[in-house]
């Protein structure tokens, strides 16, 4: 078995020649102050169905973050602390 080490999931796919329990581990940046760390295995288990799987492992909200802010809108007119704005629109700051 051989082990990758990339940036992206789509990065891997520029290697060939995987074989039936191959790992990988994806790094990724997360808002230029952490990392993000994902493990997948090559499944060549069926015929045909060649693809990376991810690993299961333990998951926490703690390891959850969000790429960009989210953006509320529809037929609310307060979530917990946050209400809508006059434009019936409210923006989350979540990133990072």
């Amino acid at each position: 078995m051989t082990h990758y080490e990339a940036s992206s999931l789509e990065q891997l796919s520029n290697y060939s020649s995987y074989k039936n329990g191959d790992t990988a581990v994806v790094k990724t940046d997360i808002a230029g102050t952490a990392k993000s760390y994902t493990a997948y295995v090559w499944d060549a288990s069926v015929a045909g169905s060649n693809k990376w799987a991810a690993m299961d492992g333990n998951y926490s909200a703690e390891n959850v973050y969000f790429k960009n802010d989210i953006s509320c809108a529809g037929d609310y007119t307060q979530v917990g602390n946050i209400s809508k704005s006059a434009t019936g629109t409210y923006t989350l700051p979540a990133s990072g």
